[in-house]
Formats: C-alpha cells, sequence, structure tokens
C-alpha cells in the first residue's frame, strides 16, 4: 500500500524528533540510513519480492553502501526503530491468515518486516565485509535520498504546447533543459530554483498548413518538491518570458505547474528519475502581441547531483 505523502511527512517530522533525543550525530545518520533501507526495499518490491534469500542478497551491496558510513550507534538506533515499527505493525503471516488476502495492513505488515530483515541482512555482513575505502563518515546524510544536502539537478524533456490567443487555438511542440540547485530537508521537501530555457515550433494562427512560428522560451522556477520513497510530487511557480524567432521583443508571464516523477537508485554520483508534468502560463499583452494561455505537458527526466 503506498501511504499518503502528507501523512508520510508528517510520521517523518515524528522520527526526526524522537530521533533528536538520541546522540546528535548518531540520530542523524539512524534517519539517513532508514531512508536509504526504506528507498531500497521499496525498489525491490516494484520489481516482485518473492524470494527473501534472493531479494536480499540483490540488494545487499547497496545496502553496504549505506551502512558502512554509519557509526554502529546509528545502526542500533536504526534496527530499534526498525523493530518497533514491525512490531506495532504486527506479523504479516498472521495478520494474512486473519484476512486471507494482501490487504492494506498485511501489506503494511509484510513492507516493515522486510525493512527489518534487510537491515539485519545488511547488518550482519557489514563488521567483517565493509570495503576497506568505505570508511565511516562523520557527515553521512544516506545516499538514495537529497535530504540535509545540496544537490544539483538538470532536466530535459518534449513538451506538447496548446496556445490561445486573441481568440484563436493553436497547436506545437518542442522541448526544454534545466539547470537547478537544490536543498533537501530533513523531512519530506526539497526546495530548487533555477533557470530554464526551450523552444517550440507552434501553427501559426490563420495558416494552419504550412505556416510555422517558433517560440523561444526561459523561465526562472521555483519548486517546492514532495519526496515519498521512489516518487516525488512538484509544485512550481516561475516568471516567465518569450520571444520568436521573426521578432525578438519580449513578451512576459507566469507559469503554474506540477510534475509527478519516480526516481531510480543511486548510482555513480547521480539519482536519476523520469516523470510527466503539465503547466499553465499567461502571458500579459507586451513585446507587441496580445495576451496568450499556454497549456505545456509532457515527458521530462533528471539527474540529482550530489556535488
Amino acid at each position: 500500500m503506498r501511504t499518503n505523502p502528507l501523512l508520510r511527512a508528517v510520521l517523518a517530522g515524528a522520527l526526526v524528533t524522537k530521533l533528536a533525543a538520541a546522540e546528535p550525530q548518531a540520530a542523524r545518520q539512524a534517519q539517513g540510513l532508514l531512508a536509504d533501507v526504506e528507498r531500497l526495499v521499496s525498489a525491490e518490491q516494484s520489481l516482485g519480492w518473492v524470494v527473501d534469500r534472493v531479494q536480499l542478497d540483490d540488494m545487499y551491496p547497496s545496502l553496504l553502501e549505506s551502512i558502512c558510513p554509519t557509526l554502529p550507534s546509528s545502526r542500533e538506533i536504526a534496527l530499534a526503530e526498525l523493530q518497533r515499527e514491525s512490531r506495532e505493525l504486527g506479523d504479516p503471516l498472521t495478520l494474512y491468515q486473519a484476512d486471507r488476502a494482501l490487504t492494506d495492513r498485511v501489506e503494511d505488515a509484510l513492507a516493515a518486516k522486510r525493512r527489518l530483515i534487510a537491515l539485519e541482512h545488511g547488518l550482519e555482513g557489514a563488521l567483517r565485509e565493509c570495503p576497506f575505502w568505505i570508511e565511516v563518515d562523520p557527515e553521512f546524510e544516506g545516499i538514495q535520498t537529497d535530504r540535509n544536502r545540496f544537490t544539483l539537478n538538470v532536466e530535459s524533456g518534449g513538451v506538447a504546447i496548446l496556445r490561445q490567443t486573441a481568440g484563436d487555438w493553436t497547436l506545437g511542440a518542442g522541448g526544454f533543459g534545466r539547470v537547478m540547485p537544490a536543498y533537501g530537508f530533513a523531512g519530506s521537501w526539497t526546495l530548487l530554483a533555477g533557470g530554464e530555457f526551450g523552444g517550440g515550433a507552434l501553427i501559426r494562427p490563420g495558416d494552419e498548413t504550412t505556416g510555422l512560428v517558433v517560440n523561444y522560451f526561459t523561465a526562472a522556477p521555483v519548486v517546492a518538491r514532495l519526496r515519498d520513497v521512489s516518487w516525488h510530487y512538484d509544485i512550481e511557480l516561475a516568471p516567465v518570458a518569450l520571444f520568436q524567432t521573426d521578432d525578438l521583443r519580449v513578451s512576459y508571464g507566469a507559469r503554474l505547474g506540477t510534475t509527478v516523477g519516480l526516481s531510480a537508485l543511486y548510482t555513480t554520483g547521480v539519482i536519476p528519475w523520469a516523470g510527466v508534468s503539465v503547466a499553465y502560463e499567461y502571458y500579459v499583452e507586451s513585446g507587441g502581441r496580445p495576451a496568450a494561455h499556454f497549456i505545456r505537458g509532457g515527458f521530462r527526466a533528471g539527474l540529482s547531483w550530489d556535488p
């Protein structure tokens, strides 16, 4: 079952408060380790979790990457938290025998048990198998999320464009690229801001056979991102501007947009993701052009890099 992301944010905040009572460095590392274990188990479950031994062995190298940089005390805190969570949600087999189906409470208990046995499996081998080049890192915050760190985000994609101006509707398509520095907070939120440039060819009003006009778009987006394990949900605001190939005068407007994305696991310094987005833009009468409405939507992909 997918827990409501807002509820997850509240629960994450409660966990932050609880862990803060422990030694600060160990508590911070434990929170990062818990976030990594949840991401790894979620990714493994999405591929089909059938045999515990097989799935645990598949995750083992990634588990060690997250466990080895942590203090022993932080590992103990994380283990105790997962033991408590599993105990409170109950034994999945017992619940299944009672419900005779994979109900929400059975799936929640099963996911909690898998997180617990995953961490136990990693801890069992960590002392003897942690690579010598992965040393304890006092600043460890987890590697499968961007929590408590600055990252550089690069995104690109293709968009379909619907424009309404002076009573006429036109269609088009194009692409864009954007670069946004970001900071991920301890709970479930990331704040991103940066610059974007893109373009698109649209049918020229009144000439729907061969007439095309190329529009260039610039924007300075500010994005609030809600992280929910492997998924994220964006709300975006941006001042925007456009000009055209045959008319370099600039028109100004604003954008409201949203994106739903799914992240892959951390690899070679980056966390890649892909998703879909839709945005509404309104341009005031400016640059010698009448007021215009744009609806833009399409596929986008990105990388979150921790420099």
